[in-house]
């Protein structure tokens, strides 16, 4: 008996889990991950522009540290109980790179202890960030171009205020 309760009880959710799933859509689980840079001083950096998975921003001179930024999720509560992912994922980072006049310099994402990232994935030539990932960076002389290209981002629960502005 206790088998065909679970098996019921596994059908019965299903369903369930495709209704929030229908749900969310509608008032939005987009995979934008709202990216920008947040700088040892607190200033917010958006992005400059975005070219497919390219983001770019405009770093002043000075800072040697900053943030990545961006919403984060975590795809077992997202996506529901067929995923079995219960890391906070805010972005897969396949690369970083500063950009000065017509040199590129690129960074090592997610190395030397920096908070924020999780292990490199198996079989991928990326890094998940938590929605936090710490950027150490050379000293900056001048404005410099900072190049971040994902490879993946995952869905994003918008809170119910935000889902209603987006449906009226």
């Amino acid at each position: 008996m206790s088998s065909r309760s679970g098996s019921v009880l596994q059908h019965g959710l299903e369903p369930l889990e495709m209704v929030g799933a229908t749900r969310n859509d509608l008032t939005g689980t987009p995979h934008d991950p709202a990216l920008y840079i947040r700088l040892g001083n607190g200033d917010l950096v958006p992005a400059h522009r975005r070219n497919g998975p390219r983001y770019f921003f405009v770093l002043p001179d000075g800072p040697t540290h900053a943030v990545l930024q961006s919403r984060s999720a975590l795809p077992a509560e997202i996506d529901g109980p067929f995923v079995d992912d219960r890391r906070q994922l805010g972005v897969c980072v396949r690369s970083a790179a500063l950009w000065t006049e017509l040199r590129s310099t690129i960074l090592e994402i997610g190395t030397s202890g920096l908070p924020g990232w999780h292990h490199p994935e198996p079989f991928a030539d990326c890094r998940w960030t938590n929605g936090q990932a710490g950027l150490t960076l050379p000293v900056l002389f001048q404005p410099t171009m900072l190049e971040v290209e994902l490879s993946a981002t995952v869905r994003y629960a918008i809170s119910l205020d935000l889902a209603q502005l987006l449906i009226s």
